[in-house]
């Protein structure tokens, strides 16, 4: 067992706290992460203050009564330094980018190129390792739950080997780290749902930096020929009461490590 620094979230709306955690070896295949770079995606705090949770009936079939206290980050690059028993996917000295969303690619939705609904993600939000459903971590003596099995606010990351894909030892991390969420988010969003095609002139609105990946000028998917359009600055007319509840909505988290 070592220990490890982690930005911790106990409770419903309380901050996130730098804390002293147990974390216990990796176990049948899973693997240890030393992290290199770790992103705050908005997630994240959304699972802080409760918007996105588990339902009640999903927690009780799991056996679990809380999703807290919580490891944040599923964004992220680290590279290997420990594997468990049966590990074939990485080795020891691996870079390699974490998934917010296991992989097996085996099951049918896998097969299937669905790789989004594997059948490792049910337990994404809350419960113990996917590989036995105990926990890793400890703090004072209490089980701790990771943000989409990952928890990678933290010195170091015990998770299962479907949870990460490894990368070239010459490419950038912090690259990969971004690619690990924000980037494949606003890719899919472009190319999934909105079905934005090469070739086409496309607006971006309320374009924002708060993935870190937003710019003002946006990239049509069509290679390196493709145009450039500005993502448009827009000016709202707000109520005074709008005004107020956009200033005091205001936030940031900054982990003390």
């Amino acid at each position: 067992m070592t220990t490890v620094r982690a930005a911790v979230c106990t409770g419903l709306n309380e901050p996130w706290k730098t804390e002293e955690l147990e974390v216990d070896p990796p176990a049948n295949r899973e693997i240890r992460v030393k992290m290199v770079y770790s992103g705050m995606c908005h997630s994240d705090e959304h699972l802080r203050t409760g918007d996105i949770s588990a339902p009640p009936e999903v927690l009780e079939m799991i056996g679990v009564k809380s999703m807290f206290p919580v490891v944040g980050g599923h964004e992220g690059s680290g590279v290997v330094t420990e594997i468990g028993p049966n590990v074939t996917q990485v080795a020891v000295g691996d870079h390699v980018a974490v998934a917010f969303i296991p992989s097996c690619g085996t099951c049918f939705w896998c097969a299937s190129g669905r790789q989004n609904l594997c059948d490792l993600g049910m337990m994404t939000l809350a419960g113990g390792m996917i590989s036995d459903g105990t926990y890793r971590y400890h703090l004072g003596g209490e089980n701790v739950n990771r943000m989409a099995q990952l928890g990678t606010f933290a010195d170091e990351m015990v998770c299962h080997e479907n949870s990460v894909v490894r990368i070239n030892p010459w490419d950038n991390m912090k690259a990969a780290a971004l690619i690990s969420c924000g980037i494949a988010t606003g890719f899919g969003s472009a190319v999934d749902r909105a079905k934005v095609k090469p070739g086409e002139t496309v607006v971006v609105a309320r374009a924002s930096p708060a993935r870190g990946t937003s710019s003002r000028w946006i990239r049509s998917p069509s290679s390196s020929s493709g145009r450039r359009k500005s993502a448009p600055r827009t000016r709202r007319r707000r109520s005074p009461r709008c005004r107020s509840c956009c200033r005091s909505s205001r936030w940031a988290a900054t982990p003390t490590w």
